[in-house]
């Protein structure tokens, strides 16, 4: 087998070991020829190859049922602040492999196959399956959106801290046809870590992540309006 294997190379070998198998084992089908290649390999190598010839066989179609070896993370997605998707649209580790999402940040685990996701910003997630022969991965992004059922009023107001807690953004509003808005976050020594100024906006987003666990003054003026909030992160 090994001169063929030399002489014709390693697609055409495959092919000529199935087709031979088919037409001496009394015309049975290249799935169960498949299958006596796995049967085999048990036998003389204690499935020393499973993976490898799954991994061929896949590529050919055969033996997907008990075959099979898919990394797919699913389509990419939108979903509003809050809300969850389950990620993973067909994920079958290998043998003796592992599942790995990352990043982990906002997902219910990163080592199962259909993670429950709640992400504090637009995040794209890479699954990857992987153990000593094989390697798949697939990537699939989840873009966030702000969602918002209330009407903008007439009062600065400050919206997800309870995300900013564990490295979320903060959302600022501010009234209606505002012109000017200076928002800053200060930390409790008094030095400035954040300032955004802009013209317009009434809805302005406040960068959480790479913050320090800590106490937190927000302080935000609107046209002459002016509010601090105190905010405080634990992660």
């Amino acid at each position: 087998m090994s001169d063929i294997l030399d002489e014709i190379g390693r697609p055409a070998t495959d092919s000529l070991v199935l087709a031979c198998l088919y037409k001496w084992s009394a015309g049975i089908g290249l799935d169960d020829a498949a299958y006596i290649a796995i049967l085999t390999d048990e036998e003389l190598t204690g499935g020393k190859y499973y993976d490898k010839l799954c991994y061929v066989f896949n590529q050919r179609g055969l033996f997907e049922g008990a075959c099979a070896i898919t990394a797919d993370a699913g389509p990419d997605r939108e979903i509003c602040l809050g809300d969850t998707t389950t990620l993973g649209a067909s994920v079958l580790p290998p043998i003796g492999g592992k599942i790995v999402w990352t990043p982990n940040e906002g997902l219910s685990s990163d080592t199962v196959a259909y993670p429950i996701c709640s992400p504090n910003r637009t995040t794209t997630y890479l699954l990857t399956l992987k153990n000593d022969n094989i390697t798949l991965t697939d990537s699939v992004t989840v873009t966030l959106k702000y969602c918002f059922d209330n009407p903008i009023g007439d009062e600065i107001k400050v919206y997800n801290t309870n995300r900013f807690a564990t490295g979320g953004d903060i959302i600022v509003e501010v009234p209606t046809q505002t012109q000017q808005t200076t928002v800053q976050l200060f930390d409790m020594n008094g030095r400035q870590l954040r300032r955004i100024e802009h013209s317009g906006e009434e809805r302005l987003l406040i960068d959480g992540a790479n913050l320090a666990k800590g106490a937190y003054v927000l302080q935000i003026e609107a046209d002459g309006k002016k509010a601090r909030f105190k905010l405080v992160k634990t992660q």
